[in-house]
């Protein structure tokens, strides 16, 4: 029988920007990936090209969010765990933290210093490219894809960390549970 665990690791949910230029796919595992369509990096400007990788990322993350919580409310394993159950104390906790993340911000900048990412709240995601930056990169869109991979993880990896800190200060015996 598959497990809660099992179903959460499996859930990945893509997302297209407006000119179907960026894909973004957030899955179980923690992941923010995108991808560039071929050839689609293309006549667009740095400003124009943030806008849609704002879009994927925020649409990828929102929809593994409501994938998260439509799989948590359909297991029937939930309902008789105390762990799981949406009245118990390890839920009380998963909440807490959830709005420890949602006062934090975190913000990071690519390797290259081509891509900068602010994700601040719960899902008020952010990219900036600098400008005259892409017109320099070759293959753009893999050198661009690679770019925001890594500042999502770097940021991923800030907010967690904030997140942590203003989760440990809320709840200052949390350590010794």
């Amino acid at each position: 029988m598959e497990t809660l665990l099992d179903k959460t690791r499996r859930l990945a949910v893509s997302a297209t920007s407006p000119k179907l230029i960026v894909t973004a796919t957030a899955d179980g595992q923690g992941n923010i990936r995108v991808r560039f369509a071929d050839n689609g990096v293309a006549g667009h400007s740095e400003e124009a090209l943030a806008a849609e990788i704002t879009a994927a990322v925020r649409g990828a993350f929102n929809g593994y969010r409501k994938g998260l919580t439509s799989i948590m409310g359909s297991d029937p394993m939930a309902a008789e765990n105390p762990r799981l159950r949406p009245d118990g104390p390890a839920a009380k906790r998963r909440r807490e933290f959830v709005e420890a993340a949602g006062e934090v911000s975190a913000q990071s900048t690519s390797p290259g210093r081509v891509v900068q990412m602010r994700w601040r709240g719960i899902d008020q995601i952010e990219f900036r490219l600098r400008p005259g930056s892409v017109s320099r990169l070759d293959p753009v869109e893999e050198r661009l894809a690679t770019e925001v991979n890594a500042v999502i993880v770097s940021t991923l990896a800030e907010r967690l960390k904030a997140a942590e800190q203003k989760f440990a200060e809320l709840n200052p015996t949390s350590k010794e549970r």
